[in-house]
């Protein structure tokens, strides 16, 4: 999400959906590069608990 600057209601909804169908099949949602306004409403929303979030791929790779 390093591009990423600006998440709606409408992009966490995305951002769910995925996670549980993952979770469903067996797989794993990881998150990365979450910087500036964007990291802040994770936090705010609490969504930064919800989803596994790294700094930068390399972190988020190494927790497979």
């Amino acid at each position: 999400l390093t591009e990423l600057d600006y998440i709606s209601s409408i992009g966490f909804r995305v951002f769910l959906i995925a996670a549980k169908q993952l979770n469903h099949d067996d797989g794993v949602f990881r998150i990365y590069g979450i910087s500036g306004n964007v990291k802040e409403v994770f936090d705010i929303s609490g969504f930064a608990t919800v989803f596994d979030i790294f700094d930068n791929e390399a972190e988020a790779l190494a927790d497979l």
